[in-house]
């Protein structure tokens, strides 16, 4: 039995080589590096005795450094060794083979320095410009305004004949002008109020005799001879002919001759109708009942209107019956077409 085991016989052997200055000491003889640890040897083989191999040595920790400036070991980072090699085999009685020992992991390499920026990439060059748009298209032409009125229409109404009435009136390009219009079938120009009206209806107020006014009747006649063989009546507003029909005739007759007086240059006289003719009865007096001043030389006789008689074709009178006014006295009554009349036209 060996006094001494082997390992300790080794690791005297150890000792003494690395006392005797086999194994660096100093950081000049190794550089100050990191370096890679070396491969632990193998342990030696068994003695006569058939012990099992040595363990295989241990590696030296990767890239130390054991010189001692200091009295300190300065150790440096370097990778780990190589792993040791297995022990040599046993002696004569063969042993085992040691284990190979594992390499000791060095210490972590330093931090490798901040590598510098990379060069700035030149600048790039501007794109292209676009070309000009297109020009949009232009808008429509806007419509001109309205024209202005030329001249606004300030004329007073005017009965321009028996059936035409003048007057200002909006036309259809919204300004007012002055217009001629011809009054419907059966309508005549009112002078009181110029405007087409039913002949037939009074529209304007009944005239009295200056007797009847003087005793509170409203309206006194009041004429105005025209010195044209014409007289304006100048309440009814009526023009009437001076002068009646040198004779008496039918009732179409009658009608005809007003449509061929021309007396103060008109040319649309007619024969009245019953209210018209009435408006000229003065009852104040009679035989004539009329105003002789102004209408001198009438007959006291009937004249033609050319209102229908109310009850005509009735009672057994003719269809044909018409109105006439007696100037005798100024009563109204019926009478045949056919009968003979006098005639005094108006417009």
């Amino acid at each position: 039995m060996a006094l001494c085991s082997r390992t300790t016989v080794m690791r005297a052997a150890l000792l003494a080589l690395w006392l005797a200055g086999c194994f660096p000491r100093s950081r000049d003889t190794l550089p100050a590096t990191s370096g890679q640890g070396g491969a632990g040897a193998g342990g030696a083989g068994g003695g006569i005795d058939a012990a099992a191999g040595g363990i295989g040595g241990t590696s030296d920790a990767g890239g130390i450094n054991d010189a001692r400036t200091d009295g300190v070991f300065a150790d440096v980072a370097g990778s780990g060794g190589a792993a040791a090699s297995g022990g040599a085999g046993g002696g004569m009685e063969g042993g085992t083979g040691g284990a190979g020992g594992g390499g000791a992991g060095g210490k972590g390499g330093a931090a490798g320095a901040t590598g510098m920026g990379g060069i700035a990439g030149a600048m790039g060059t501007g794109g292209i410009a676009g070309g000009t748009g297109a020009g949009g298209m232009a808008g429509a032409t806007g419509m001109g305004g309205a024209g202005g009125c030329a001249s606004s229409c300030t004329a007073t109404p005017q009965c321009l004949a028996s059936d035409t009435l003048q007057a200002c009136m909006v036309g259809t390009n919204g300004c007012s002008m002055q217009t001629t219009a011809t009054c419907a079938s059966g309508s005549v120009c009112e002078r009181i109020a110029p405007s087409c009206e039913d002949p037939n209806w009074a529209e304007w107020p009944m005239p009295n005799g200056l007797v009847d006014v003087a005793t509170g009747a409203p309206n006194g006649d009041s004429y105005t001879s025209n010195g044209d063989g014409t007289v304006t009546d100048n309440v009814t507003k009526l023009m009437w002919q001076q002068a009646a029909s040198a004779a008496a005739m039918t009732q179409a007759t009658a009608a005809a001759y007003c449509q061929t007086v021309t007396s103060g240059g008109h040319t649309d006289w007619r024969l009245p109708t019953l209210i018209e003719l009435i408006s000229l009865v003065d009852v104040s007096t009679s035989s004539p009942s009329i105003n002789g001043t102004f209408f001198p030389g009438t007959p006291s006789s009937a004249f033609w209107t050319s209102t229908t008689y109310a009850a005509a074709g009735a009672y057994g009178l003719p269809a044909t019956t018409l109105w006439q006014v007696h100037f005798a006295d100024g009563s109204a009554l019926g009478a045949s077409t056919s009968a003979s009349r006098f005639a005094r036209c108006v417009r």
